[in-house]
């Protein structure tokens, strides 16, 4: 279920809130207004630890209140070290408010257009226009890093490049103190392509600086390549049984081929072990700075760099680059040279230092603020291969003594859970020993549910559930998951039996049975219905989208009007989606009729749907799960043939100004379609609009999925699977639902 959020129009200090924009398991942002302008108002509801009363936060439990309390303060503290800093490439802080038991910080409103969406418009970027956005960036992630913090969300999407030409990354909602213990995630950010390793899987390494240098070098691999790379989370699973890499770095050394300086920069920065990354900002912008290139023998007038520019930008800035270049060689040559003849001795066998030997100086790794002296990845860590590595736990000096809480953490046996799980909850470890004892359940917990998803079996998933399901503690990530699988396993397949043929003196004794018709209906504004076989059950199926005539009469009956408020396209603009404080599913920015799909209706309001029909029909109506959805729709189609699979994004679009970048079909239709009812097939899964499912992302109903793609969904989208991610109460003119029935009866 969704957290309780703020109203709006509630005032935060001078700050007054408009618009919620989303959550996460952290918190909460609000967009809202001030005298100055539109603010981002982002409020700290960290939902492991707090809920709300009225307007004000509390600790969940009265046994959290002290955490719960200390979490706020380092909250508290991150953001004003992230307020205090001025500098470009981020987006910037205004103030810190600490109320409603809790703390807001406020920051301005982006105004401009994400990398992501100019890479979707123009095409991959070129490097040089890569390295102008890295003049830019690389500054705010240096003052980020001087402050002791990671920024953490670090994606194409989250890069906005400014009106003024300007870039910065935005959404500061995951920031980690890498210097203090509250480096440690007690709540690790979306899972997505861009996300640094350790973020997910401490066996990678400590959380430091080096994770946002990951993250920006996984976002311009996609900015670069078009391709998004593959998580952190699948290479280091790949690496540790054994496999190559799973990251394809060959699209990217062949577009930077012009530029192997910047190649070679971002391979490193993409290494998926921290011990082999670079170490800092302060790193990565030293590998990525050019050396002058020779010119060719048959041209002796060429000089240049190897890099390519985007049209028009060497030539305006060509030369103030070549002396900014020259004058760091000389720096970097002419200074350890002099030092060199100043008396400095060598290893040359005479004494003497030939310059030709003289190399460009490389910056040493700066040393990794970690919370022991292990390494990840050593010969000493990996002898077992069968044995997941951890950080070690002893101590810096051998002889001293380890504490009570390493030494009871060493005698557990690591790799059965149920120990594990009883060191935690019995032994009151230290909260180091705690973190490693958590990292190493939920380890466990992982590969368990890996090989039982592997088998696919009633007794592997059963075998599951009886070692991690029967007491699932609170960091149990599977637990959902499984039973769902475990349930679809286990329902009764209808037996098979053959029909004979009656008796000539039956015949007249045997009632007849009416096969169910194709279609059917159970009340004149009920959806229309079809069977469906899934996983053995039979089911009821909607035949197409909940339809604005039927939404409408359910809401005529309950006394309800339409809910205003829905994300819908514009036209003539820079930005595609728009809020229009007064479209809603009867009005949801293009032409409808009462069989078009009922858009801009929320979770919530999808479900009060299923439960008056419900109500009204004695039967069981609801939103199907995605597993279902997933089997009616059956294979999810390519890109390159989603035009014959679906209503998805036409090329029409861009005729009448909507801005929507590599819309490229062309069904006739730019917008939803109206689906007829004579159909017995199920229609319109994949395209026309997103479905609301009854599933939540990973366990936190804070965020729903929607599935399927829609009208506006473009190739670069499949790349999800069709999935979409959104608060419950999201609406936008791209999302419908459709329900199923179960307890079908003749």
């Amino acid at each position: 279920m969704a957290r309780k959020t703020l109203s709006l129009g509630t005032d935060i200090a001078q700050y007054k809130i408009t618009e919620e924009m989303s959550q996460d398991k952290l918190g909460v942002s609000y967009l809202g207004e001030a005298d100055a302008g539109a603010v981002i108002i982002r409020e700290y509801f960290p939902a492991n630890l707090s809920r709300r009363r009225g307007n004000k936060l509390h600790a969940s439990r009265k046994s959290l209140q002290t955490e719960f309390g200390q979490a706020v303060a380092n909250e508290a503290d991150k953001f004003k070290r992230y307020a205090g800093l001025e500098t470009e490439g981020l987006l910037g802080g205004l103030e810190v408010v600490e109320d409603n038991g809790t703390v807001y910080l406020i920051t301005e409103a982006p105004a401009g257009e994400s990398l992501e969406a100019i890479q979707a418009r123009d095409g991959v970027l070129s490097p040089g226009f890569s390295r102008t956005l890295f003049e830019t960036l690389l500054p705010g992630l240096q003052s980020l890093e001087d402050a002791g913090l990671v920024h953490a969300l670090i994606a194409p999407d989250r890069i906005i490049r400014q009106d003024d030409g300007q870039s910065i990354i935005i959404a500061p909602n995951h920031l980690q103190d890498f210097r203090t213990e509250s480096s440690v995630l007690k709540t690790a950010p979306e899972d997505t392509p861009y996300l640094a390793p350790e973020m997910l899987n401490s066996r990678a390494g400590d959380i430091g600086p080096w994770s946002d240098v990951y993250s920006l070098c996984a976002s311009f691999y996609f900015l670069l390549t078009g391709r998004a790379p593959t998580s952190a989370k699948s290479r280091i699973i790949a690496l540790e049984a054994g496999h190559e890499d799973l990251l394809d770095l060959a699209g990217l050394e062949r577009q930077l081929a012009d530029d192997p300086t910047l190649y070679a920069a971002l391979e490193t920065g993409l290494k998926p072990l921290v011990e082999e990354r670079l170490a800092s900002v302060a790193e990565f912008a030293a590998a990525i700075t050019l050396a002058p290139v020779a010119p060719p023998v048959e041209d002796e007038e060429a000089v240049g760099f190897p890099m390519v520019s985007p049209p028009g930008w060497w030539a305006r800035n060509g030369r103030s680059v070549i002396a900014a270049a020259a004058v760091l060689c000389l720096l970097l040559v002419a200074v350890p040279l002099a030092l060199l003849m100043d008396g400095s001795e060598t290893e040359a066998d005479d004494g003497r230092v030939d310059i030709a030997e003289v190399e460009t100086p490389i910056p040493e790794p700066t040393p990794q603020p970690t919370e022991s002296e292990a390494v990840v990845g050593t010969e000493a860590d990996t002898e077992n291969e069968d044995e997941a590595p951890l950080p070690a736990v002893e101590a810096a000096d051998e002889d001293a003594p380890v504490s009570n809480s390493v030494a009871a953490w060493l005698a557990v046996d690591q790799n059965d859970p149920d120990a594990v799980l009883d060191f935690m909850r019995n032994a009151d470890p230290e909260p180091d020993v705690r973190r490693q004892a958590r990292a190493r359940w939920q380890t466990l917990e992982e590969e368990g549910w890996l090989a039982a998803q592997d088998v696919g079996s009633v007794e592997a998933v059963s075998a599951f559930m009886a070692i991690y399901g029967e007491r699932p503690p609170g960091i149990a990530v599977y637990y959902e998951e499984a039973s769902d699988l475990l349930a679809a396993l286990e329902a009764p397949v209808e037996p098979e039996f053959i029909e004979t043929e009656p008796a000539a003196d039956d015949v007249e004794d045997e009632p007849t049975e009416e096969a169910p018709p194709a279609v059917f209906q159970d009340c004149d504004e009920c959806p229309v219905l079809t069977m469906a076989s899934l996983a053995g059950e039979e089911i009821a199926v909607a035949v197409r989208e909940t339809t604005i005539g039927e939404f409408g009469a359910y809401q005529t009956a309950v006394g309800i009007s339409a809910s205003a408020g829905c994300f819908v396209h514009q036209t003539g603009s820079s930005s595609l989606w728009s809020y229009g404080s007064s479209a809603s599913f009867r009005a949801p920015g293009y032409p409808v009729s009462a069989s078009h799909p009922a858009v801009c209706v929320s979770y919530a309001e999808a479900e009060g749907y299923a439960k008056w029909l419900s109500d009204q029909t004695g039967k069981t109506y609801r939103l199907p799960s995605e597993a279902e959805w997933r089997l009616l729709a059956g294979p999810m189609p390519s890109a390159s043939d989603s035009c014959s699979a679906g209503n998805f994004a036409d090329s029409r679009l861009s005729a009448i100004g909507v801005q929507l970048p590599a819309a490229s079909c062309s069904d006739g239709e730019a917008f939803a379609i109206a689906a007829s009812a004579d159909s017995e097939a199920v229609r319109n899964l994949y395209g026309n609009v997103e479905e609301w499912v009854s599933d939540c992302e990973n366990g936190d109903c804070s965020r729903r999925m929607a599935i399927g793609g829609s009208w506006a969904s473009v190739s670069g989208q499949f790349r999800n699977g069709l999935r979409g991610i959104y608060s419950p109460s999201s609406r936008s003119s791209t999302l419908g639902f459709r329900l199923v029935r179960e307890d079908y009866t003749n």
